[in-house]
């Protein structure tokens, strides 16, 4: 069987603060054992007023390595 392993991903995300989607990217990634090395947070959808109602991140991660190897 061939078995395959993934040293990096793409993640995009949506949510109601900046915060809230780097916490989100950074549990996921830790249950793969990655870490986040990049991230793009942008609002994506803002009210006529101006205020920013949703924000959309775009993470990169990639495999945690030790220096011990």
């Amino acid at each position: 069987m061939d078995e395959r392993t993934h040293d990096s991903l793409e993640l995009t995300l949506r949510g109601f603060s900046p915060d809230e989607l780097k916490a989100c990217a950074e549990e996921r990634c830790a249950c793969f054992g990655l870490e986040v090395r990049e991230a793009q947070i942008r609002p994506c959808m803002v009210s006529p007023g101006g205020h920013v109602r949703l924000y959309e991140g775009h993470f990169r991660a990639a495999r945690v390595t030790s220096a011990a190897a």
